[in-house]
């Protein structure tokens, strides 16, 4: 895992480490969330009494519902 570049007191982070920060917590941001879904919904906090082959199956059809996106149109260009 890369970590996001600091600031050093009194001077500022250059263009590129900020934007190699702000891609790098975009990322982050995606699995923090996840994570805080998956234990709201009680499915990772809690042992769950489904057999563990359905608990996997039940987890990743939770995940491609959270991250789905509906195919792109698509694009021809034009003339």
């Amino acid at each position: 895992m890369r970590m996001p570049f600091k600031r050093r007191p009194g001077k500022p982070l250059l263009e590129w480490q900020k934007q190699f920060n702000k891609g790098i917590n975009a990322i982050r941001y995606v699995v923090k969330r996840s994570i805080t879904h998956l234990k709201v919904w009680r499915i990772l906090s809690t042992p769950s009494r489904l057999p563990q082959p359905t608990t996997i199956q039940a987890i990743n059809a939770i995940r491609k519902i959270m991250f789905y996106q509906p195919p792109a149109e698509p694009h021809s260009p034009s003339n």
